[in-house]
């Protein structure tokens, strides 16, 4: 009984997260970026997905939350939340990512090869049908998934803007 109640327990505290999930939080954190003083983060994305210790990162944004601010680190099972300021695990809870695919070419690479051409204060990254989308306070980028090469660069209220062009995370 016990068995059956726990298996319950963790059935309903799986949560569901589409892609179109995390867009639209990063959507949604535009303005808090475009105030945002970046020397208040004191670990990069790369220093957070590392800290997760998580092997298949599919998204990682900074996000703020209880008036602080903190990465998310979403893996096909997991989502962790890292203090940016001191790197610690503040929560970390299991999901469920619908129609994942594993990609030759890792977030943790694609973000390497993004700050060669956008800088090195990387907000966000997640996969989108035209490759890694990875975005700076000022530009974003996207990365093939499958060879290290940059796609594009654009301003990033450009590339937000074009998406609610087409209709996307609206």
């Amino acid at each position: 009984m016990k068995k059956l109640l726990i298996l319950i327990f963790l059935f309903f505290s799986l949560i569901m997260i589409a892609q179109e999930d995390f867009l639209q939080s990063i959507k949604k954190l535009q303005p808090v970026y475009d105030k945002l003083n970046f020397s208040s983060v004191k670990i990069s994305i790369l220093d957070a997905v590392k800290k997760s210790e998580a092997k298949e990162v599919i998204a990682c944004y900074l996000n703020f939350s209880s008036d602080k601010l903190i990465w998310i680190v979403l893996t096909p099972t997991e989502k962790f939340e890292i203090s940016s300021s001191d790197a610690k695990i503040l929560k970390r809870s299991p999901v469920k990512i619908s129609n994942h695919v594993t990609y030759p070419l890792s977030l943790q690479n694609a973000v390497s090869l993004a700050i060669l051409s956008i800088g090195k204060d990387i907000l966000f990254s997640y996969p989108t049908d035209e490759g890694w989308i990875v975005g700076s306070k000022s530009h974003v980028a996207a990365v093939s998934m499958k060879t290290a090469v940059v796609i594009w660069v654009k301003p990033r209220s450009d590339y937000f803007e074009s998406l609610e062009a087409k209709g996307v995370s609206k």
